[in-house]
Formats: C-alpha cells, sequence, structure tokens
C-alpha cells in the first residue's frame, strides 16, 4: 500500500515540473526592464536685466512664477558690486565676485574661466545669445555665440533655430527685460510692470517651445535677475521641487551649476547651494544641510577674520593719522617758534638800523653845531 502512495507521489510530481517549467518563462516575459533614471538633456541660464524678486506672487509673470513654484525661488537674493548687467552675468558663469573676475561693462573677458569655457574644453557645445550686444567678452570661446542688438523676441527666435539644428547642452540667454523702466520707475512703475509681462512672454516661449519637443521636464533652468533684489530661480532634475530658499548670493548660482554639471570652479567665491538639491541615493537631507552648514560655518569665519584684519588696519591707520597729526602739530610749533626768533631778530636789526642812522644822525647834527660854536668862538665872524 505504501508502494502504491509513492508511486502516484512520483507520478503528480512528474505531471506537475513540466507546467511549472512552461510557467517560468511567461512570468519572466511578463516582467518589464526597470525604465532608466532621468537625465539631463538641457541646461538654460536665463539672465533678464533688472527682473526683481518682488514679481513672485505678483501675477504679472505667469510662466516665471509657475517655473518658482515647481523648483526652487530664493527668498532674498544679495546682487553684485558694481550692479551691472555685465557683471552679474559673468558672476552668475564664474562663481566670482566682479572684484576677481573684473568684467563689469561687458567688452572684458573675465579672468578666471566660465562653466562654458571649461565645458568647451570638454568637448560640451555650448551657446551665448545676447540681447544687448554688449557682452563681447562672455561670447569668446562659445560655439553658437550671438551679440547682436536687436529685440528679446528676436533674439530668442533666433536661439529657438539653434536648437532646432544643434540643440546645445548648455545655453545662456540674456534678456533686456525690464532694467530701463526700473531704472526710471522702480520695481512699482506702470512702465516696468508691463516690461515684466512682456519678458515672461518671451520667457514662455521657450518653455512652449520645450515641450513641443518633449525635452521640458528633461531640462534645468535658472532664471536670475541683476540689480536691486534680483530674482533667482532653479528648476530641474537636480533641485527640490517647490522650495522657498532662505537669503543667498547671485554668486552662488555659479558653483551650484558646477556642482551638478561636474564642472569645477577653482576660483570661485560663491558657495554651492546644497539645500537646493533633491535628495537622492548618495545624499541624504541631512548629508545636504550638514554640507551647506558647513559652507556657511567656513564663509561665516572667513568673514570674520577679514573684519578682524580690517578693523586691525583701521586701528592701524587711525594710529597713523595720530602720529601724523603729532608730526605736524611738532612741526608747526618748530615753525612757529622759527618764525617768532626770526621776527625777534628782524625786529632787533630794524632796531639796530634805526639806532644807527639815529647815531649818524645825531653825530652829523653834533659835528654841526659844535662848527658853528667854534667858528663863532674863534674865527670871530
Amino acid at each position: 500500500m505504501r508502494r502504491r502512495y509513492l508511486v502516484l507521489l512520483l507520478l503528480i510530481y512528474c505531471l506537475l515540473l513540466p507546467a511549472a517549467a512552461a510557467a517560468e518563462p511567461e512570468n519572466k516575459q511578463k516582467e518589464k526592464p526597470p525604465e532608466p533614471p532621468p537625465v539631463t538633456r538641457h541646461i538654460f541660464v536665463v539672465v533678464i536685466d533688472g527682473l526683481q524678486a518682488g514679481v513672485l506672487g505678483s501675477g504679472r509673470a505667469p510662466h516665471i512664477e509657475g517655473l518658482a513654484a515647481a523648483g526652487v525661488a530664493v527668498k532674498q537674493v544679495e546682487g553684485v558690486k558694481p550692479p551691472t548687467l555685465a557683471a552679474a552675468v559673468a558672476s552668475i558663469l564664474t562663481g566670482t565676485d566682479p572684484v576677481t573676475h573684473r568684467c563689469v561693462r561687458g567688452p572684458e573677458v573675465p579672468r578666471v574661466p566660465t562653466l562654458q569655457a571649461l565645458m568647451e574644453k570638454q568637448g560640451i557645445a555650448t551657446a551665448f545669445y545676447d540681447a544687448t550686444g554688449t557682452l563681447k567678452g562672455l561670447t569668446r570661446g562659445v560655439s553658437l555665440p550671438h551679440a547682436g542688438q536687436g529685440s528679446d523676441e528676436d533674439t530668442l527666435e533666433a536661439f529657438l533655430e539653434v536648437m532646432r539644428n544643434r540643440q546645445p547642452y548648455f545655453s545662456v540667454l540674456v534678456l533686456r527685460g525690464p532694467r530701463e523702466a526700473f531704472d526710471k520707475e522702480g520695481s512699482e512703475g506702470k512702465g516696468y510692470l508691463a516690461a515684466v509681462t512682456k519678458a515672461d512672454e518671451v520667457v514662455g516661449r521657450l518653455f512652449r517651445f520645450l515641450y513641443h519637443q518633449g525635452t521640458f521636464e528633461q531640462s534645468t533652468f535658472v532664471i536670475a535677475g541683476t540689480a536691486g533684489n534680483p530674482i533667482l530661480i532653479l528648476k530641474g532634475l537636480p533641485f527640490k521641487a517647490g522650495a522657498l530658499l532662505p537669503p543667498a548670493t547671485l554668486v552662488d548660482a555659479g558653483p551650484t551649476l558646477g556642482y551638478v554639471t561636474g564642472v569645477d570652479l577653482d576660483k570661485r567665491t560663491g558657495l554651492v547651494l546644497w539645500n537646493a538639491l533633491a535628495t537622492g541615493p548618495y545624499h541624504s537631507e541631512l548629508y545636504l544641510l550638514e554640507a551647506r552648514v558647513k559652507d556657511l560655518s567656513e564663509a561665516y569665519l572667513e568673514a570674520k577674520q577679514e573684519i578682524g584684519a580690517l578693523r586691525e588696519e583701521r586701528r592701524l591707520v587711525e594710529e597713523e593719522k595720530a602720529r601724523v597729526a603729532n608730526e605736524k602739530e611738532a612741526s608747526r610749533r618748530v615753525v612757529a617758534e622759527r618764525d617768532a626768533r626770526i621776527r625777534t631778530l628782524l625786529w632787533r636789526i630794524r632796531a639796530l638800523e634805526a639806532g644807527l642812522v639815529l647815531a649818524v644822525f645825531l653825530f652829523g647834527l653834533g659835528y654841526i653845531v659844535e662848527y658853528r660854536l667854534l667858528k663863532k668862538r674863534f674865527l670871530l665872524f
């Protein structure tokens, strides 16, 4: 009886084994391969001259405000000094202050390499489209330069034509924006608000083009202003979504872009915005915050050291000024004493001269008197 059970079990096992073997390939065929992680196909740095952070929430720039809501916006941004367009763009692309890169007016070539120059050395095509025509120094060495003096709309159309044909990886688009109206009216004037809306339409045209090409979600954007309290927005795969950062500087955009692109800006003075980056398998939120705190602590220490050095230099200057003042006072006293002695000697000389003249006069007068007396006494006539 036991043998029958064993034979029956072996028979059932032999019947089920081919069915399991046939079902296994079907399950394997149903399994889909994992999708590759998304990658950044394009990076756009759009600098709008005169655009202020106050436009966020105003409803005047829906495309820019929408990008800020979907990405990272900086609450308050410290611009560069002097607040020129060339200084702002060069600071973003080099990650250094104007005192380091020395590009202030536009024709100058930055003294430190830009992100685009370093990418070009690696064989990465970049584009620089300037609607103002004043930033010729920053277009040197770029594969696709354009420094015209047309309108923002014309410059964008020329740039979109390049995007259709060449599709550079890293592109800089400089727009005239509301700078002229901002200088005349400030950020509350009607002309400024109208210029903001016009610039936003140009940015929206770029967004629509990328949506049509199917590359918007794979693009990284940096929207920046220039003077006053400039706007600074970062949006893309490397960055958080819907985040509002505490105050930062415009120069910080450069090192942040350098980090996400793998380009080392060794002479940078700005800081990487670690708190703007999205978390990933290699860096958690805590790691990013610790990195940001570390950079800020080092920058604070360096600033304190510079302040201490400046105060010490000021103290030495004050001491030197006091020493020079004392020397001047001592010299003044010496000169005054010398002048007093000279005046005394002059009075003595004048007195001696007067005495000599008086003596000669008296001698002559006495001689005349004596002559007359002797003449009357001895000559009797």
